[in-house]
């Protein structure tokens, strides 16, 4: 015996709302890298306590050390960006922009940095992209 079609219609309608309905709550790589990084972004702006670094998704076991390293270093950090003589790259990196009026030793030291944040945004690109399954590139 064979359902009719004005059954099965909005048997299958509902079944398809269904199934939609709990992929509401799925996030492809992309979406999650997205989650992860306002939360990590959020962390180091708002110097949020060490407690709050351990629920960050995707940051893997160094990933807590990571953002923390990040957030300790974000206050020596923002004058220079303030100022312009850091910015932020399009892949997320910081570069020295403009160290002109900087003194030798200041110049020095906002190398040392830049060179030391950008290592730790590399190593957390690359654990987030894993684990999201989003391979990072080669040329990192």
């Amino acid at each position: 015996m064979s359902m009719s079609n004005s059954l099965l219609r909005p048997v299958l309608g509902t079944l398809l709302a269904l199934v939609l309905a709990g992929c509401e709550h799925l996030h492809t790589g992309a979406t999650s890298a997205k989650i992860e990084a306002k939360a990590v972004v959020r962390a180091v702006y708002e110097q949020v306590p060490d407690a709050a670094l351990k629920d960050l998704p995707y940051t893997g076991v160094d990933g807590p050390r990571t953002v923390r390293r990040i957030r300790d270093r974000f206050p020596q950090i923002r004058p220079f960006l303030e100022r312009g003589v850091v910015g932020i790259t399009a892949d997320g990196l910081l570069a020295l922009r403009d160290a002109a009026g900087l003194a030798p030793e200041e110049r020095t030291g906002i190398e040392r940095l830049v060179r030391d944040e950008n290592r730790d945004r590399l190593l957390l690109y690359r654990t987030v992209s894993d684990q999201t399954g989003h391979p990072h590139e080669s040329d990192w």
